[in-house]
């Protein structure tokens, strides 16, 4: 009987009285209630009304939100012992996150200045942590846009000879 109910389960015990679990869906956002010891016999619609209330709450105080992230792409990271001196970061989607108009955002960038090669490209080397009102709300992985093989001896002796003799390639 909630606009955008979407799925509940109920239930009633004597020592959790009237329970209910319910989720509401409207445009993108879905909002999940629990609800728990809302009244004992007589008291069977309690739970409805605190569901409710908490359903309407969600809806009217809390709207998506894109976050803005650095563009990653643009910055380069040294490389040690690597084929090649410097990879960039894959570029990361901005999340969109729940929030309320009082909620403060703080982005944390948790990534390195050099890495040593081999560099997988599905490895993990940063991370950036959003917090919402100072708890951490989200950890999005950071990778590298490109593999890097390990320095060979070979590859420092054509470092060595371009170095020395330029038109020797």
């Amino acid at each position: 009987m909630y606009d955008g109910a979407i799925g509940i389960k109920t239930g009633f015990t004597s020592k959790a009285g009237y329970c209910f679990v319910g989720a509401a869906k409207r445009g993108n956002t879905i909002l999940i209630s629990t609800t728990l010891a809302a009244g004992w016999p007589p008291h069977k619609t309690y739970k409805w009304n605190d569901t409710t209330t908490m359903m309407n709450y969600g809806f009217q105080n809390f709207d998506e939100k894109p976050i803005t992230l650095i563009d990653l792409s643009k910055y380069n990271v040294r490389v040690k012992n690597g084929e090649t001196s410097s990879i960039k970061f894959m570029p990361v989607s901005s999340p969109i996150l729940l929030l309320g108009t009082s909620d403060q955002i703080e982005i944390n960038y948790n990534l390195p200045i050099e890495v040593t090669a081999p560099i997988k490209k599905g490895a993990e080397i940063g991370k950036i942590l959003i917090k919402i009102n100072h708890d951490y709300s989200l950890c999005l992985p950071v990778y590298p846009l490109n593999e890097v093989e390990k320095s060979t001896i070979f590859d420092y002796f054509l470092f060595i000879l371009h170095r020395f003799c330029p038109s020797s390639t």
